[in-house]
């Protein structure tokens, strides 16, 4: 339900941004990509890789070149953040009466903190291609610090099914 939804306050976004810009770089630059079907793999170019993949489907180097894959680069972008870095954090992250369920980043946020976060007053539409350091410049440049953003990538719970969920 709509009304349930959770806003991301922009300064949870910065602190976000600076808590994993440069190793969602590194991760990037240490890894390829190609897909099958509209999913995403990643492929790592050092033979011995150093990266806690979390739930990120991924492969070698070599097994990549066996199957003749087109390797295309990494990007930094909302794509590759969602998939290493907010699903796995907001997987069963909050507790239930009978167990743990996924929550969006923001009810996260919001849980942890203990804080009801402010109603949202900023819609923010994007491309996932973007990089995420661009998109997060942007944003602080246009934006107050205080604003309460609907941001989909973080304020809808990414393992829902959108369709069924919203």
């Amino acid at each position: 339900e709509l009304s349930n939804i959770v806003g991301l306050r922009m300064q949870d976004l910065v602190e976000l941004h600076s808590a994993v810009s440069q190793e969602l770089r590194d991760y990037c630059d240490q890894h390829g990509c190609y897909f099958v079907r509209e999913t995403c793999w990643h492929v790592c170019k050092n033979k011995s890789c150093k990266w806690d993949h979390k739930d990120v489907l991924h492969v070698s180097l070599a097994s990549a070149k066996r199957q003749k894959v087109k390797l295309e680069p990494l990007i930094p972008n909302m794509h590759t953040l969602v998939a290493r870095w907010i699903k796995p954090q907001t997987k069963d992250a909050l507790p239930t009466e009978t167990g743990k369920r996924s929550c969006s980043f923001s009810e996260m946020k919001q849980e942890k903190s203990g804080m009801r976060t402010p109603d949202i007053d900023t819609f923010v539409t994007h491309t996932w291609n973007e990089e995420f350091d661009k998109f997060v410049q942007t944003l602080k440049t246009v934006l107050p610090w205080d604003a309460v953003l609907f941001i989909c990538s973080f304020c809808l719970d990414q393992h829902a099914d959108i369709a069924k969920t919203y």
